[in-house]
């Protein structure tokens, strides 16, 4: 409890920590852990009209309490916010995980990483010269 509460500021060092005590992936925990904010954010059953209730009053009693949407395009931008902040999210697992993987692997294998780059900047020369990059200056025109 006393690790929660203290890593309840950092969202990163939350899902870190239940992802350790889980045994899952922290794209799961944070896929979870989102499903648990929007289950909690929905509005309760209790503000529902009663089955019975009348749909006109139930309409206009919702209408009252909350206020005018100031753009129609509100919802939207709902949405790309929340997609920028995933896509945030998976850029800086990836910086974690990934990118201190690879470079573990390319310190561990040097040889081969640095065969691979020789061939790749092989291949990547061979299309632009095939392509005529860079243009062959003529004598009289430099």
């Amino acid at each position: 409890a006393a690790a929660v509460a203290g890593s309840a500021a950092n969202a990163d060092a939350l899902v870190a920590l239940i992802a350790g005590h889980s045994g899952h992936t922290r794209a799961l925990t944070r896929q979870q852990l989102g499903e648990l904010l929007d289950v909690a954010t929905q509005p309760s059953p209790q503000d529902a009209p009663p089955p019975g209730a009348d749909r006109r009053d139930s309409t206009s009693q919702a209408r009252a309490r909350r206020p005018a949407d100031p753009s129609p395009l509100e919802p939207l931008d709902r949405l790309v916010r929340s997609l920028e902040e995933h896509l945030d999210d998976m850029a800086r697992q990836v910086k974690q995980d990934v990118a201190t993987l690879a470079l573990d692997t390319a310190r561990q294998h040097i040889g081969l990483a640095l065969l691979l780059a020789g061939g790749l900047g092989l291949m990547v020369g061979l299309i632009l010269g095939a392509l005529g990059y860079p243009q062959e200056v003529e004598d009289g025109e430099e």
